[in-house]
């Protein structure tokens, strides 16, 4: 007897709602998770998969999410370390990571209420190849393939109510590397359209086109960009006069000594044809200790000497250097961090044995480059039975890089892989209570891998194996990078 169309179309709708609700449970507190195996149903069939991979889809779906789990088990433990938010706060991590926190860094999430009470900071990090693995993380930022620098996940909590960085506030972190390299930046970890994500943390934050003028408070040579500005408007007395002027009028605040910190002031104004100033602002995203002071004195300023039609107005944009002195011992994470193009906060420092990092946001950080391969981007297959619980790693030999694949029944694609690179490919399984683990070194190639050989595995087993995969990258440092 067939049931009535509309009891069909609501056991569908019940259906769909309990698997949507069950998905975003078991998504919520994830690592930023290789988007594999890990918490996704099986897809009847893999899109886009070049013709020499043979892919068919067994007809059952398997859940794939317990072993995943279960690795994370093994994985990198969270630290906590108890501090008086309203103090400088240092924290040695067990690894050799450090936070630094300038007082009244933390407010209670979803407001700008400070927090006075004892705070709680968690700390995990990630800083190995097996640390990635066990952790279920990937260097990947969309498509595009990420060497890191390592990892961090860190939350904080006070009066059993989660923190986060008061809006404006930096805090500084470390991470310890044996190979520093160029062109490292900040990444956060986000949920996007596709899932968890690394996102660069300056997007959006670049001034093109800018030129710098020079101008110094403190008592050394004062240097002029000596170039008119274009239009038809000009300060009485031309630009150096209006440095001149600036010159004069700013003043040196109290307790700036022995030390110079530099900063650049970004100073929109808007010219009339009577050479009235107006809109005289510096923007939100790029600020600096003397972002105040230059708004004062431009709008003190006399009018300027103006040649426009009538209804006709010039805007410009002034970049002001600024180089302040002070005892170093004084300055703030925040302050430094305000002394800077933004988009230098989040461009990692190479120290002695590791990077330096400003951040303004807690959660999922990650110090890591692109990596533009020099040869072609390709599918590869690695066939696994439809009917066991698995997982999938690609670790790359010459650069500190882990993807992970899109598992169909039987098997998982890994797409937009590095041709010919060296990798180690490991696939675990889970059946009948055991996991079993293969491991096997080779080359990158647009084919299937299907000559994996798996032995059981015990958790000391995984992590033994695992660890013999953190020596440093060597032999690809002319990889290309942006």
């Amino acid at each position: 007897m067939h049931k009535p169309l509309p009891f069909v179309v609501l056991v569908l709708l019940c259906a769909l709602t309990f698997t949507s609700c069950t998905r975003q449970r078991d998504t919520q507190n994830a690592a930023v998770a290789i988007r594999n195996s890990t918490l996704e149903e099986v897809p009847s069939e893999p899109e886009n998969v070049p013709p020499v991979i043979p892919v068919k889809a067994a007809p059952e779906k398997k859940p794939i999410a317990q072993l995943e789990r279960m690795l994370r088990t093994f994985g990198p433990k969270a630290e906590h370390f108890t501090y008086d938010p309203q103090l400088p706060i240092h924290v040695d991590c067990a690894k050799g990571s450090t936070l630094d926190f300038d007082p009244g860094s933390f407010v209670y999430s979803g407001t700008q209420t400070p927090v006075t009470s004892p705070v709680d900071i968690e700390v995990t990090e990630y800083l190995t190849e097996s640390d990635f693995i066990l952790g279920g993380l990937a260097t990947l930022c969309g498509k595009e393939l990420l060497e890191t620098g390592g990892m961090l996940f860190i939350a904080a909590t006070a009066d059993g109510r989660d923190v986060e960085i008061k809006d404006g506030m930096y805090y500084n972190i470390t991470l310890p590397s044996a190979t520093n390299k160029d062109g490292m930046q900040l990444f956060y970890g986000e949920e996007g359209s596709n899932g968890t994500n690394w996102l660069l943390a300056a997007r959006g934050t670049l001034m093109e086109n800018q030129k710098y003028n020079s101008f110094y408070t403190s008592d050394i040579n004062v240097k002029y960009w000596k170039e008119e500005p274009s239009g038809k408007v000009n300060f009485p007395g031309g630009i150096k006069k209006m440095y001149e002027y600036l010159h004069e009028r700013m003043e040196l605040p109290p307790g700036f000594e022995n030390v110079k910190l530099h900063a650049t002031s970004y100073v929109n104004i808007t010219v009339d044809a009577k050479g009235k100033l107006s809109k005289i602002y510096t923007p939100k995203q790029i600020k600096t200790y003397g972002d105040e002071q230059l708004v004062d004195i431009f709008s003190a300023m006399p009018d300027w000497e103006a040649s426009l039609h009538p209804s006709e107005k010039k805007k410009l944009l002034y970049p002001v250097k600024l180089d302040y002195v002070r005892d170093p011992s004084q300055i703030t994470i925040t302050e430094n961090a305000s002394m800077r193009v933004e988009k230098q906060n989040y461009s990692a420092m190479n120290i002695t044995d590791g990077y330096l990092l400003t951040a303004s946001k807690l959660g999922w950080i990650n110090c890591d480059r692109f990596v533009q391969p020099g040869n072609e981007l390709v599918a590869m297959f690695i066939p696994v039975d439809s009917t066991v619980d698995a997982t999938l790693r690609i670790v790359f030999k010459d650069i500190r890089s882990v993807m992970g694949g899109i598992r169909y029944s039987n098997g998982f694609v890994v797409t937009n892989v590095p041709k010919d690179e060296p990798i180690t490919i490991i696939s675990m399984i889970q059946e009948n209570g055991k996991v079993r683990v293969a491991m096997q070194e080779t080359t990158v190639e647009e084919r299937t891998y299907a000559e994996l050989i798996y032995k059981d595995a015990t958790k000391d087993d995984l992590q033994n194996m695992f660890e013999s995969l953190n020596e440093p990258a060597i032999g690809k440092e002319a990889t290309a990078m942006r």
